[in-house]
């Protein structure tokens, strides 16, 4: 009966650490949320493509672009480029990003 109660307050004690620590668990998961394209969202060319990709981080989201020369015309409107990325993600017809962005529609470096 003794051992009973001892077993009974242990598993008690682990079930209490377990359930603590699974609680805690979603507090050290990143709060940002992934880019969801294989495209920069200003000029529409795939990532990768211009070189090395450069990420932004804007209000939690994360944003993916071509090339530092995207990055001004991101920042001059961001919210535009958020809108175009909600579009895409919805599957929304008007989701391809316009490419006039300065980079003369061949986008060189």
């Amino acid at each position: 009966m003794k051992m009973n109660r001892i077993l009974t307050g242990v598993l008690g004690f682990v079930v209490s650490a377990v359930s603590a620590v699974a609680v805690a668990a979603p507090a050290t998961q990143p709060t940002t949320q992934p880019y969801p394209l294989k495209t920069c969202v200003v000029s529409g060319d795939d990532l990768g493509s211009m070189g090395e990709v450069t990420v932004l981080t804007h209000e939690g989201r994360e944003v993916r672009l071509c090339c530092e020369g995207c990055v001004p015309d991101f920042k001059a409107d961001p919210a535009k480029y958020i809108k175009k990325l909600d579009e895409s993600v919805a599957g929304s017809p008007s989701t391809k990003p316009s490419g006039d962005h300065g980079h003369g529609g061949d986008h060189k470096h």
